[in-house]
């Protein structure tokens, strides 16, 4: 009579993070880190960018200027401190918005 394997750990996150983020370790996708990290401002691009740019209905294009925006409000930043443009806060911001986009409707359970 085979031996039957045990069954695979789990892995428990415990956080008690509080303020503006709420425990990214945990977060299983980018779409739900991205949804963690930095609540208000989550919330005013919900609001200013990501409803009025079509919203749950045109979810990747709302998804991507929402990124889009933050990616050029993050370049501006850096051309002030640094002095030049770098495509970097571009690059960086841009591929997670695809990321976002892609695993928005993942759940893990």
């Amino acid at each position: 009579m085979p031996i039957p394997a045990p069954p695979a750990p789990t892995i428990r996150i415990r956080c008690s993070e509080k303020g503006l983020s709420r425990c990214r370790i945990a977060a299983s996708t980018p779409a739900d880190f991205w949804r963690r990290w930095n609540r208000p401002v989550h919330q005013l691009f919900r609001v200013y960018v990501f409803d009025r740019t079509g919203g749950r209905q045109h979810a990747f294009h709302a998804t991507m200027a929402a990124f889009a925006v933050s990616a050029a409000m993050h370049e501006y930043l850096f051309l002030v401190a640094v002095g030049r443009f770098q495509g970097y806060q571009s690059a960086f911001f841009l591929i997670n918005g695809l990321a976002v986009a892609v695993t928005s409707g993942v759940r893990f359970t």
